[in-house]
C-alpha cells in the first residue's frame, strides 16, 4: 500500500470580461493577454496582473 501519492496541480486564470483586462507576466517571457472567456496556464513563477494590482505567484515544492 502506497505511503505517499504525486498529485500535479495545474493553475490557471480566467478573465470574466472585467473592465481593466487581466495579464500574465512568465518568468523570462513576454506578457499574455488573458482573453476573456479563455483560460491561461500560470507558471511556476508568474506576476498576475489585475488591473492596478500585482500578484506574484510562486510554486514552492513541499517534499522534503
Amino acid at each position: 500500500m502506497p505511503h505517499a501519492a504525486e498529485t500535479t496541480i495545474r493553475q490557471i486564470v480566467h478573465d470574466l470580461h472585467s473592465t481593466d483586462g487581466v495579464h500574465l507576466q512568465h518568468l523570462q517571457s513576454e506578457e499574455v493577454v488573458v482573453e476573456p472567456g479563455k483560460a491561461e496556464s500560470v507558471g511556476a513563477v508568474t506576476q498576475l496582473s489585475l488591473g492596478e494590482f500585482v500578484i506574484s505567484v510562486a510554486r514552492v515544492s513541499t517534499t522534503a
